[in-house]
């Protein structure tokens, strides 16, 4: 039974009131390194009275549901409109009233997917402005074409999200739209001023431009770079893994085949040879230390009639790399890999055609 002294079951307490920020994206404008450095500074977000709630609220203290998980958007949007309003609602306000009780009067909701599909959540977050929840909605946008070109790389190649072959930028295009106001116009005509939007291009970091915003002093932040654009390098070779797959490609498939963490796309392999074999000035070194022991060595090769041992640098030697060279051996070694490759998927055709037969 609830006592008439308190707020209503179910419903937030009016006052103080309690802010809530939804950061609703938009994607490729720092999205992903806001939500990095927001979760690996919980601990200083909440010595300033903010908590971040996650993705899909699963950095909230109740935890409950299936959905509550950092890449289950899709398993929360195929509820029912009631049931998902219904859940999201208790999670909230069971968190709220816990934050209240910590001092914390200020939570983050972060997922760029409610940019473009607002009703998922709009209807929870009308009912907690009723509540009493000071609503607020950060958005970002960036020149279209600067948009364009980072959604191709990130969703074209990187994260193949299509059927088919790798589509060209120009044929990508085709299909994408890059509006914001379509989508902004949503959330306004609901929040009005408390939808505010920031130029992703004029800020020099959106990591810290949202931290600001949202009212956290950073100092000691550590702050997240995530979801960077691959070096050409890396790219190219996603972009051939990818083509070679009928359907969509998750980035995560082409980094358990070539075991990516080990991969290093940073240093050329002129550069990688310099910095693994010795320079002149440890050469010069070593003859130095050495001058002693030189010294007697060539006393013996005196008296032996041979040559003395110089002491003037070595010659240097010209250890750069010919590409040609390097692709035509690698070819050979692709090929007579694909050879043994190919035998062992015959063996194994003829040894399962065996156990069928023996079946």
């Amino acid at each position: 039974m609830c006592k008439k002294t308190r707020p209503p079951c179910g419903h937030l307490p009016k006052s103080p009131p309690f802010r809530l920020t939804v950061h609703v994206g938009a994607g490729k404008t720092g999205t992903s390194s806001i939500q990095a450095t927001l979760l690996s500074n919980q601990s200083e977000l909440n010595e300033q009275g903010i908590h971040y709630m996650g993705l899909m609220l699963e950095q909230a203290p109740l935890k409950k549901y299936l959905w509550q998980k950092q890449r289950d958007t899709e398993a929360f949007s195929e509820l029912d409109g009631e049931t998902r309003r219904q859940q999201a609602l208790e999670v909230i306000r069971n968190s709220v009233k816990k934050f209240q009780d910590k001092g914390i009067s200020h939570a983050i909701w972060s997922n760029e997917s409610f940019l473009k599909r607002p009703n998922m959540v709009m209807d929870i977050l009308r009912q907690l402005r009723s509540d009493g929840v000071d609503i607020v909605i950060i958005a970002y946008v960036r020149r279209h074409d600067a948009w364009m070109k980072s959604a191709y790389i990130q969703w074209g190649l990187k994260h193949k999200t299509y059927n088919g072959e790798i589509k060209s930028f120009n044929e990508w295009a085709e299909r994408g739209k890059a509006s914001f106001m379509p989508h902004l116009k949503s959330w306004i005509s609901i929040f009005s001023k408390r939808v505010i939007v920031r130029n992703f291009d004029a800020a020099d970091d959106a990591v810290v431009d949202f931290l600001n915003l949202v009212g956290f002093s950073p100092n000691g932040l550590l702050e997240l770079q995530a979801n960077q654009s691959p070096p050409t390098e890396e790219l190219f070779l996603r972009a051939l893994f990818n083509g070679q797959h009928v359907g969509s490609v998750l980035p995560w498939k082409f980094n358990n085949v070539f075991n990516s963490n080990s991969l290093h796309f940073d240093q050329s392999i002129d550069d990688w040879l310099v910095q693994m074999l010795p320079d002149q000035e440890n050469l010069d070194r070593i003859r130095d230390d050495y001058a002693d022991d030189r010294a007697e060595l060539n006393k013996l090769l005196k008296a032996s009639g041979q040559p003395l041992m110089q002491a003037a640098q070595l010659p240097r030697e010209d250890q750069s790399l010919d590409v040609g060279k390097l692709l035509m051996a690698l070819t050979q070694i692709i090929i007579s890999q694909g050879i043994k490759i190919n035998r062992m998927k015959r063996d194994i055709s003829k040894i399962m055609k065996k156990d069928e037969n023996h079946e």
